[in-house]
């Protein structure tokens, strides 16, 4: 029995050490928000902490609960003691929208903290206008403390003056005019449109009075109508059907000029002069508002060929003939050549009969790309050639190649592009008849000219590449380095101009003389 007793006590101890073994400490944790207890829980010791949820305040946003260190809440704290944890927030920002309403800017943003200060900006401009300052809705903005919302503010004008603008429609510029509403005004002088009549000032389709001021900003536009002109038809024994015989300054595009017709003859265009010192038309464009006469030139179909352009420098240039983007030589730098007639050019159509249809020449251009003006080998230069509606001209006579020399450029490149000139003549215009000309004798090219253009030679290579290629072209050359040598020049100095290049009146006959002989040949 004694021994059962102490077995029973001896349990009961065990029990007793293990129950006291189990047993862990509890613990406080309070969660405090602005010094106050917002949240308190009793946890076990070395148990995991459960958050309570997050506190809300006004204006803020919650930024995590953080130890009496300062120091943040991690996610798997493990409590070992009586824990305090505060509450931290983010103070939210708001906008300030400043609206311009037309002003010099149209929208700003600022944005500020909660309750902090503002200020406002730089005051806005608005010509015609007064600014009376920034508005929330129909009150004045009291700037002071920046509220828990965002705000949208509107600059309030007053006018000041209104405006009348006024729109040229094309014509002369006319300043604004600006006065109080109901001001007496008058009307600004007229403005002016060349080749037009001004017709007033148009508020919609309502012709505009001008008395007194109107209470808002207007815009006016001007109104105008086209000057008529009328077109005299020389026939020269032709006739006609359907002719015009008028057209506006103000029409809408280009005039397709009528093809007369006349027994045994081919037409060669419309010309404003009656000795057919002009290029000839065949559309009047915008460049024509005047009354014209224009002469019906004919040319004799038992002619194989009727007419003809020229491809050339300022050798082959007059001033008012040439195409309006060419500059011109003649006769700004000559003291013999003085009429279009005296050109070889001119001569060339005067003394053959064929009509001269276009001439496309600058002065400077080399056949070369890279120099001076439009190059030879361009194409679009050479698709110029073309007139009436596309029509290339029976004999293209090409004239080009001493501003290369000037220019200095290598014999190889020189070939090259005078090769693609050629073949490009060719593809444009395949039904026309290609005529070169070598280049005549000038000073320039044999070093006895102290301009800093001496190129001793070169002029030589460049008539034996010209002469390969016609041969191997099969095209005719005219050969002006026999016409126009170093020692004709010597002997005759009559043949140039004062500035040793370009031919005086003797010179453009010669050449003429070279040019009508290989035509004649290609004639008969």
């Amino acid at each position: 029995m004694k021994i059962k007793k102490f077995i029973f006590s001896i349990t009961l101890i065990a029990l007793c050490l293990m129950l006291n073994a189990c047993s862990k400490e509890l613990y406080t944790v309070n969660f405090m928000v602005e010094g106050e207890l917002y949240h308190t829980i009793t946890v076990e010791e070395e148990s995991k902490l459960t958050l309570p949820n997050n506190p809300t305040k006004e204006h803020y946003t919650f930024a995590g609960w953080v130890d009496e260190s300062g120091n943040p809440l991690s996610d798997n704290v493990i409590v070992m003691s009586n824990l305090t944890f505060n509450a931290t927030f983010n103070i939210e920002k708001y906008k300030l929208i400043f609206n311009f309403n037309d002003g010099t800017n149209h929208k700003e943003e600022v944005y500020y903290d909660y309750n902090a200060l503002v200020d406002e900006i730089d005051r806005p401009t608005r010509k015609g206008y007064t600014f009376k300052g920034w508005y929330l809705e129909d009150e004045l903005y009291d700037f002071d403390r920046m509220p828990g919302e965002d705000v949208e503010l509107m600059a309030k004008w007053e006018l000041d003056d209104v405006r009348i603008a006024f729109n040229s429609n094309g014509g002369s510029v006319v300043a604004s005019i600006y006065a109080k509403p109901g001001t007496a005004i008058t009307a600004p002088a007229n403005p002016t449109k060349k080749n037009c009549t001004f017709l007033g000032w148009y508020l919609g389709d309502e012709l505009f009075t001008f008395d007194v001021m109107p209470s808002e900003n207007i815009e006016l536009v001007a109104k105008w109508e086209g000057i008529q002109y009328t077109i005299t038809y020389e026939l020269n024994d032709g006739t006609c059907d359907n002719l015009i015989t008028t057209y506006s300054s103000d029409r809408k595009g280009n005039i397709t000029l009528p093809t007369p017709t006349k027994d045994g003859y081919s037409f060669a265009g419309w010309y404003t002069k009656s000795s057919f010192n002009s290029i000839p038309l065949y559309i009047l464009d915008n460049s024509y508002n005047r009354n014209i006469t224009l002469h019906a030139r004919w040319v004799s179909n038992d002619l194989k060929y009727k007419t003809f352009g020229v491809y050339g420098d300022s050798i082959t240039t007059f001033e008012g003939f040439v195409p309006t983007e060419a500059l011109f030589y003649y006769p700004i730098y000559s003291s013999s050549v003085k009429t279009v007639k005296q050109t070889w050019w001119k001569i060339v159509e005067a003394t053959t009969g064929l009509a001269l249809t276009r001439n496309i020449s600058y002065s400077g251009s080399t056949v070369s790309s890279g120099y001076g003006n439009d190059y030879g080998a361009n194409p679009s230069r050479v698709s110029k050639l073309a007139y009436g509606n596309g029509e290339s001209p029976d004999i293209i006579i090409i004239y080009l190649g001493i501003n290369d020399v000037v220019n200095g450029v290598a014999s190889s490149k020189f070939e090259e592009q005078y090769r693609k000139m050629i073949n490009t003549m060719k593809s444009n215009h395949p039904n026309s008849q290609l005529v070169v000309c070598n280049l005549a004798y000038e000073t320039y090219t044999d070093g006895s000219n102290p301009s800093g253009y001496n190129r001793p030679g070169l002029r030589e290579e460049f008539n034996g590449i010209i002469e390969k290629l016609a041969k191997e072209y099969s095209i005719p050359l005219v050969d002006l380095d026999k016409v126009i040598t170093k020692e004709t020049e010597k002997v005759n100095n009559w043949y140039y101009l004062g500035d040793n290049i370009h031919p005086s009146d003797k010179g453009m006959q010669v050449i003429a003389e070279a040019v009508i002989e290989k035509i004649n040949e290609l004639l008969k």
